[in-house]
């Protein structure tokens, strides 16, 4: 957008605010797409709240109701949300400015489900950030970037993996393939650690009520007979929850999980790493 009149701020604040409150994230409960322009590039899957609109202009000029931000025009897009066009900064732009302004952890998150949905790529967003080198806050950028690579499939997911990050643990794969011992893939797990074989999976709402027009009694039965399998083939499975990643019970399960299958490699021609 280009520099608003005080009028004109009132009326974007009202007309954003009015559609951000009105539709839920369907991913997870209690996330939240910061309801910036990530949050209205992934319209309608916002979390319900309401929030200040940034927006292109001079940081002085700046209002309880609306924040304004200095970013390059040449990467403003136009999209649609509803009857309504709005000027956004690019998908790949908002990454690692989100990075800049309201840190690592979220702009991860909301990087992984742009890359996942195609709106964006990991080598735009990386010359983005290249390019913002010199800003404030460019060193949370470029940690960013290092970070997505589109394979998180839900906000959750996106979150356990920089809980990962931020933790000191480097070695496990994401969305790797299991294959049983004759070498028939089993499941694609969410998060692999093969040199104690044991999997972290997070739990989300699909896999206990249904998705996909599965209804929730046969999703939790296929889950179930999942598991099974892995545990047959001699991996450990430690789930999370929304419940127990809240309370960090899951951190505590997989470092007792790790500390007891420690050295039991799980056999390198049984699993494969996942490519972007």
């Amino acid at each position: 957008m280009r520099d608003l009149l005080p009028h004109e701020r009132l009326q974007a604040t009202s007309a954003l605010q009015q559609v951000a409150p009105s539709h839920h994230c369907s991913w997870d409960a209690g996330t939240r797409a910061r309801g910036k322009a990530t949050a209205l590039w992934l319209y309608p899957e916002l979390s319900n709240g309401h929030f200040a609109p940034e927006v292109v202009g001079r940081k002085d000029r700046s209002a309880p109701a609306v924040i304004m931000r200095q970013v390059p025009t040449p990467d403003i897009r136009t999209t649609s949300i509803g009857n309504a066009q709005l000027a956004l900064t690019s998908p790949a732009l908002t990454v690692p400015d989100m990075a800049r302004w309201h840190g690592v952890a979220h702009s991860v998150n909301c990087g992984e489900i742009l890359v996942a949905r195609g709106l964006a790529t990991q080598e735009e967003i990386a010359e983005l950030a290249n390019l913002r080198r010199f800003a404030h806050g460019s060193q949370q950028a470029i940690e960013t970037v290092g970070l997505i690579n589109g394979l998180s499939e839900s906000f959750r997911e996106a979150e356990v993996k920089n809980a990962l990050t931020r933790q000191g643990f480097t070695v496990w794969y994401q969305q790797a393939a299991v294959l049983t011992a004759q070498g028939r893939q089993i499941a694609r797990v969410d998060f692999l650690f093969p040199h104690q074989s044991v999997v972290l999976e997070y739990d989300g709402k699909g896999k206990t009520r249904g998705q996909f027009g599965t209804e929730s009694d046969t999703s939790v039965a296929d889950e179930r007979e999942r598991e099974r399998i892995l545990v047959s083939e001699g991996l450990r499975v430690v789930r999370v929850t929304v419940a127990t990643f809240h309370t960090d019970e899951w951190v505590d399960q997989r470092t007792r999980a790790l500390k007891e299958n420690e050295r039991r490699e799980f056999p390198t021609h049984q699993w494969r790493e996942a490519r972007p």
